[in-house]
Parts: C-alpha cells; structure tokens; sequence
C-alpha cells in the first residue's frame, strides 16, 4: 500500500530542510567571512599553530592602517592579503564620523583647537550646538564619539538629553565621550570637581600615569617642567573608581589629578575627562590618544611615519651667510645623529649649478665639500639660476634650462634621486603651469614633487595632495626656518620661541600629526648658527622621548604612492582662482587674465532649453559666451572629469582676453555645459575657481524633459532607445548595461531636488538663478526681463525687439534686418509622437515625492516656483 504525504506536510518538510541547509550554509559563510575580517586584520593578528590568535593589545592600541609600500619600507614576513579573499572589497566600509558638542554657536578658541587637531589628523568630524542636540542625534548613527567642550554644559544637561546620548552610546556599540573641563567648577553626585585659579602658579610639574590603558601615540618621558600652559587647571578629587590618567605636581609637595578615566563598568559608556586645554602638547597627545581609545581604534593613524628634510638650494646664498666645510661636516654630523631615530634618513640637498663656487674662498671650500661627500646625500634637481619657472615662456626654455642642471649632476656625480624635484618658491606647481610639467617628465622623468600652497599657506594643518598629469603633489610642512633665520638671538620670538616650538609647539604637532613629514630648509639654516641641524636633532628626540612613534626615510617614489594609499580622496586637483590669493598671483604668469573667468553658469539639466537661453543672452551686449570646443561645440564641459584635469590655463583659452576700455570692462563672460547640474562633484569644483558666479538652472516637467532625452538619443540612434519603447526603458529592472544608462540619462537629471540641494551647500540662494522652463519656452521676453534683474544688469534689454515667435518652429527664434530670423538648429524643438499614457502615468507618481520635497525648497528659500511645479504638487 502506498502512502502518500499530505500537501500540508510537504511544505513543512521543504521549510526545514530549507532552514537546515541556510543555517548549514551562513554557518559556513560566517566561518569564512570571519577568516577574511582575520586576515584583513594584518596588524592584529599573527599565526601560532597554523591558526590566528590576536596580540594582547585592544584594539585602539593596534595600527590598523595599511603600512606604507616599497622594499625599504616594508616589515619582514609582512601578511599580505590576496584581492579575492579581501572582503573590504565586497562591501561598501561605512564612514564615522566625531561629533563635537559646543556650547553656543560662536565657536570659543577651545573648540577651535579640537578642530584644528581633528582635520590635523584627517578624521571625519561634525559640530552642533549643545540645545540641537537631542534632535541631532535621532535617526544617525554615523558617529563614534562625541566630545563636550565643557565638563559644567555635560552636567548640567536636561534628563531628556542625557538619556538620548546615553541610549544612542549604549545602542551603537563602543560610542565613547570625551570632555574637556578647563577652568570650570562642576560638583556631581558621582564626579566632584573643582577649579583652583589660585593653583596656578604653583604648579611645579605635570606627568602622565604611565599605567594608563588609553596610551597608544603617548609615551611616558617623566615629569614636564618646562613650557607648562599659561591657563589654569581643572583638578578633580574623590572620583571613586575613576582611574587618573594625568597628575600635577605642586611647590607644596601635594600631587592632583588632571585627568579622569570612566571604564563604562558602571554603565558601560566609556569616559575621557582632560583638565586643560588642547593647547598643551601633552593634553593634545592625550586627546589623540583618547580619540583611539573611546572610538575602539576607529579613528587613529599608524604609528609609522615617514620624514624627508629638502635643503633649497645648498649653492645659493650671498657671500658671506653660506655654508663652509666646517659647516657641511657639521651637517654630516646631524645626519648620523638623526640616523639614530630615523632608519635611512639622509638631507635631500637640492642645487642650482649657476651659483657653485659663487661665495667666499671659505664658502666654496664648502661648495667642493659638498661635492666631495655627495653620495652621503641625496640629490634633487632645481633650476640653473634657481629661476621660477612661471617665468619661462615656452616648454622648450624650461627644458633647456633643466638640461643643464642635468650636465651638472652628471659632471660632478651628484646622486639624483629618481623621479623627485621642488620647484623655486614653489612656482608652477600649484595653481599649475603646464609648460613645467611637461618640461619636468621630458628630462627628469619626474613623477613627485612638493608644495605648501594647496590648498592655501595657511591653515598649515589644511594642506593637502593631489596628482596632476601623472605627477603625485605631496604637501609640504612648515618648520619655522626661512632664508633669514640665520642666528639664534634674531630668530623672530628670541631662540625661546624656537625652543617652545620644537618641544611641544608648532613643529612638534606637525611631527605627530602628519603620517608623510616633508619639510624645507635652506642652505644658510646649515650655515652660520646651523639651526637646522639644532632644530631637527632635538624634535627628533622629543618625540622618541615622548611617543611611541617610529621615524624612517624613503624615497620620494615610495612616498609619493604611499601617500594616495592613504588618502585616495585627494587625488584629484581642485582648483581655486589663483586671483583671489596674493601668493599665488605672485607665481602665476596669468593674473592679467584674472577677469577673463566668466560670471555666469548655465549648468542646465540636458533637454529644458539652455541652448535657447544661451542665445538669448549672446543678444544683449554686456554678456558675451566663450568659443566654441571642436569636440563639444558650444559647450565647454570644464568642470567634468576629462576636461577638468587640463587645467585653468585651457579653461580660460575659451575666453577671450578683454581690453582696458571701460566699455569692455562691463563685459560678463558666461557659460552653458548643461551637463553640470546633476554631476555630484561639480558644484565643489566650481564653487572652488568661481565663488561669485551666478548659478542659472532651468526647471522644466521631469516628466517631459525625460521622454525628450529618450527621443533625442533614438534620433541620434541610440540603440536601445530604437529597440526598445519609452515604458519599457523608464521600468527596466534588468542590468543591461546599455539600457540602464539611458534610463539613468532620463531619469537621474530630473530628481531635481537632490541635486539641487549639492548646489545649495556652496551657493548661497542669492547666487542661484532658477527659470521656469515652461515659461522659458512660451514666454522668452519675460523670462528674460526677470533674469536681467536677477543678474543685476544695468543696461536692460527689450527681447520683445530680439526674438519672434515662428509658427513653422513652434518656438521664439531671433529676429534679423534682412532675411530669414535665425532659429535653433534642427534638433532643437523637434516634434516626436505624444508619451504614451502609461509612461506619463509612471513617471508622475515616481517624480511626486521629489517635486513635493523641491517645492519645499524652493518655498524655504523665498525662490519662485515654476508653474508646472504648481500643479503637479
């Protein structure tokens, strides 16, 4: 007799084999993803027995960063993970951010410098005001740490506020706080603290508990004697169980704390309270440190850092302050007492052959010196008479001019090193010359180079890389010594302020701040007082005293690839307007063009009639639009990738020079790339090179505007647009490549407000004109009256005399004396068959929450809403 199963008993069998075989198979999965996160956890893990066991340190203490490449730089029987077992290349890594809590929105020079030192170390940060907080924190989670700039406003907190940072710590997993109590009185049922001016000046020393579990960056050098801060301290007593971190010392023999540990045993948040100000460097090294350990090591950098000393330019001087032999053994001198603390190091002395043997019998017997001892340099080029290159005309002079140096090198047998030179006073390099890039590969085959001046000189801590035709740009340091800067008793501040600098101050943070340190000197810092060799040999020592840091030197080349490891956001250029920067006009060959940049943007979207627009404003005589591009006609597209890494020099080549006459000085050059609006990098771009700009968009029906790019693209017989219909391409759910790119080109440009809202984070409302393209089409004269007034121009013009509705177009075209008026080309205006109903249905529904969003926008910002926004909302 056969049985058969019942339906009912069927799908139960099939349900738990399937729960079976998923457990089965996550159980594996997790296994194996759980191999990965091990091995891509190289500095965590080491193998012992043929399995991963984790070194005894948390995890804050770990460098978790990638080590830097190359031979001489990398550790011995290092791990390496293979690219298909790297899980960090499947899945998206969530960025986190800081979030600093001030009291008012004004920020105070506390909250300035946790700033300073948060972008000084590249971690991704936010600010609010303490009242904002409670609706800040809903619905992000985002953050691994927050900071209080004030102990009193953190306790004296509302119950409401409390509880929602206590939930969202406790919810997001190792969510620490740190506090800074600095000149405050705050007593607490469980942290009673207290502030003693009168304490101040009797503090003897200041020490770090050596004990400490936050301790990663800092090390224990003993007791601080000198250069204490000028503020006085918070001290805290009965803490309970509270571990101090920091103690200080007074003349009456009585020691204090000055800095708290909360554990989280009690409530399990994690807790760092500081009892001075960020602007001691032992306070700062501990805010680092503290930063690691409350984030669970999340933001840190690698205890490995990298150090280049440039010397500019080792034969240039007058007679009289350059260098002797005395001098240069000196020189060799430091070296090897640096090479104490920093594996390879050796002075990259960079030479001008036109000023060898220039100085006094003394100073050439130090020229030969140098020479002689070559190979215990290293060696870069310069220019022959130390010339800025922006001064150059051609490529073919700066090339010839190189050629020399290179016959120096040759004859004397100076150690080049590969692919690396600086260029004087950093010309050309950045706001870019083309013609010493060029010149730079063609005889140097130079691939990195160094400058201070990107973004800005100042802030310091704000400068960054980039790469520019194949050339990595690294950021060069500041350490306090310049051409002049040649005794101790002149040094701007008494040989005190130096000293304050190397021990803790200015170049100290820069030391520990910066992964990649470059710094430049000059030949008279070797010189006379030799300050260099005093400045380097100290720091160095300072912070082997009191870090935990690792020093070495490599090549420019390593360097230079390590760097964009590091930091791959920086990689492309942004490029400001050179006028606006005294310094950089100084070293750009251009500035007579600085009017030449156009004051208006037509940045579209595609298909809602920039094109019209465009001419329409070529009609009045104060605006005039750039040349033509043979390769995209009317429209320059500079901001978009390609054409964005030529440069300013071949941006500005569209706009014709104008003349001193007052009546061409009222000339406001613009743009149209319709391309721009919906491109997520462009507004950053140009908001970097044209701050003032007025920003048009046109706002027609998404609805319309997408179903005209479907019929523009089966015009220009786009494949999929002739295979396939308008529905099936706006609903297409498959991963066609073809398909999902012209779907993309229909819809993406018409969410209006996504897009418009990146515009908005650098435009100020004011700058943004929006026209109605509806109104543009139907009613041109108006549209273009209403810009004028926006636009602020003096002369207004009458369109109603310009432009003539022509029935045969259906659209306005420009009225001419004689002949025929002049329309738009054929495909513009083309007529096509209706949208079919469904699409228009689709399309409506899918753009609604969009549309409703812009109008609130629009609304919240006093900006006029088009018509057909009106009506669809």
């Amino acid at each position: 007799m056969v049985k058969y199963c019942s339906p009912h008993r069927l799908i139960l069998s099939v349900l738990i084999l399937s729960y079976i075989s998923l457990t089965i198979f996550l159980g594996i999965t997790n296994d194996l993803n759980a191999y990965k996160w091990k091995l891509n956890q190289e500095d965590r893990y080491r193998i012992t027995n043929k399995s991963f066991s984790s070194k005894n340190l948390p995890l804050h203490q770990k460098d978790n960063r990638k080590p830097i490449s190359g031979s001489m730089l990398w550790k011995k029987n290092q791990l390496r993970i293979p690219s298909w077992l790297d899980s960090r290349k499947q899945r998206p890594i969530k960025k986190y951010k800081i979030l600093i809590i001030t009291r008012r929105n004004k920020l105070n020079s506390l909250a300035k410098g946790i700033i300073t030192a948060i972008e000084a170390n590249k971690f991704s940060y936010t600010t609010t005001v303490g009242d904002d907080l409670p609706q800040y924190l809903t619905n992000r989670r985002c953050f691994k740490l927050i900071i209080f700039d004030s102990l009193k406003f953190y306790m004296n907190l509302n119950q409401r506020s409390k509880l929602i940072i206590n939930s969202y710590c406790k919810e997001q997993k190792g969510v620490g706080i740190l506090i800074f109590a600095v000149n405050e009185s705050v007593y607490h049922a469980s942290i009673p603290v207290f502030s003693t001016i009168q304490f101040f000046p009797d503090v003897k020393s200041v020490r770090i508990d050596h004990s400490n579990p936050i301790l990663r960056l800092t090390r224990d050098g003993g007791n601080i004697t000198d250069y204490l801060p000028n503020r006085p301290w918070t001290v805290f007593n009965n803490y309970g169980n509270l571990q101090p971190i920091m103690y200080i010392n007074g003349k009456n023999g009585k020691e204090y704390v000055g800095g708290l540990l909360d554990d989280g045993k009690d409530d399990s948040i994690k807790r760092v309270f500081l009892g001075n100000s960020i602007d001691f460097w032992l306070v700062r090294l501990l805010f680092i440190d503290a930063i690691s350990y409350l984030s669970g090591g999340t933001f840190q950098n690698q205890l490995n850092r990298w150090l280049q000393v440039d010397v500019d330019d080792v034969f240039v001087g007058k007679k009289g302050i350059r260098m002797t032999d005395d001098d240069v053994a000196a020189m060799l001198k430091g070296q090897e007492m640096i090479q104490q603390n920093v594996k390879n190091f050796k002075f990259m002395l960079g030479f001008s052959g036109n000023y060898f043997m220039k100085g006094l019998p003394a100073e050439n017997r130090g020229d030969i010196a140098l020479v002689n001892n070559a190979n215990k340099f290293w060696w870069f080029c310069h220019m022959w008479k130390h010339t800025k290159p922006h001064l150059f005309q051609t490529t073919e002079s700066l090339i010839a001019d190189m050629q020399r140096s290179r016959a120096f090198a040759t004859k004397f047998n100076l150690h080049i090193i590969p692919g690396y030179s600086v260029s004087p006073h950093h010309s050309g390099i950045y706001p870019a010359y083309e013609p010493l890039y060029d010149a730079w590969k063609k005889v140097w085959n130079i691939t990195v180079t160094t400058t201070e001046e990107y973004y800005h000189l100042n802030p310091a801590h704000k400068r960054k890389g980039f790469i520019h035709q194949q050339i990595k740009v690294l950021p060069r340091q500041t350490c306090g010594l310049f051409t002049k800067t040649l005794h101790f008793k002149s040094y701007p501040g008494g040989v005190r302020r130096l000293n304050q600098s190397i021990f803790g101050g200015e170049l100290f943070r820069t030391l520990t701040d910066n992964i990649i340190n470059i710094y430049m000197t000059h030949m008279p810092n070797y010189a006379n007082d030799r300050m260099a060799v005093y400045t380097f040999v100290h720091a160095i020592k300072f912070m082997k005293k009191w870090t935990n840091i690792k020093l070495s030197a490599g090549p420019p080349l390593e360097l230079g690839k390590s760097y964009f490891q590091l930091y791959p956001d920086e990689k492309d250029p942004l490029w400001l307007n050179p006028c606006s920067d005294k310094r950089h006009k100084a070293i750009w060959p251009y500035i007579q063009a600085c009017k030449q940049f156009p004051s208006i943007i037509i940045i579209g979207p595609q298909k809602t009639g920039t094109t019209a627009l465009s001419l329409y404003l070529s009609l009045h005589s104060k605006f005039r639009a750039n040349r033509a591009s043979k390769r995209t006609f009317e429209e320059v597209q500079f901001f978009n990738d390609n054409n964005y890494h030529k440069g300013i020099k071949w941006y500005m080549d569209f706009f014709p020079s104008i003349d001193h006459s007052s009546e061409e000085q009222q000339i406001r050059y613009f743009e149209k790339s319709a391309t721009y609006f919906d491109r997520a990098l462009i507004p950053k771009r140009m908001y970097a090179l044209l701050p003032e700009a007025n920003i048009v968009i046109i706002l027609s029906d998404p609805v319309k505007r997408a179903y005209s790019w479907y019929q523009h693209m089966k015009n220009h017989s786009h494949p999929a647009a002739i295979n396939h219909s308008f529905y099936d391409i706006i609903t297409n759910g498959k991963q066609d490549r073809i398909i999902k790119q012209l779907q993309d080109r229909c819809i993406r440009p018409g969410k209006y407000i996504i897009h418009l809202e990146r515009w908005l984070e650098y435009y100020h409302p004011p700058r943004i004109v929006i026209i109605d393209g509806g109104q543009l089409t139907d009613d041109p004269v108006g549209v273009m009256a209403d810009i004028q007034v926006k636009l602020d121009v003096k002369d207004v013009l009458d369109y109603s005399a310009k432009l003539q509705f022509n029935q045969r177009k259906g659209f306005y075209c420009v009225k001419r004396e004689r002949g025929r008026n002049k329309c738009l080309g054929r495909s513009k205006g083309r007529k096509y068959p209706p949208m079919d109903k469904e699409s228009e249905s689709y399309l409506k529904k899918f753009y609604k929450p969009y549309n409703i969003k812009l109008k609130e926008v629009l609304e919240s910002h006093s900006i006029p809403i088009p018509i057909w926004l009106k009506n669809q909302t």
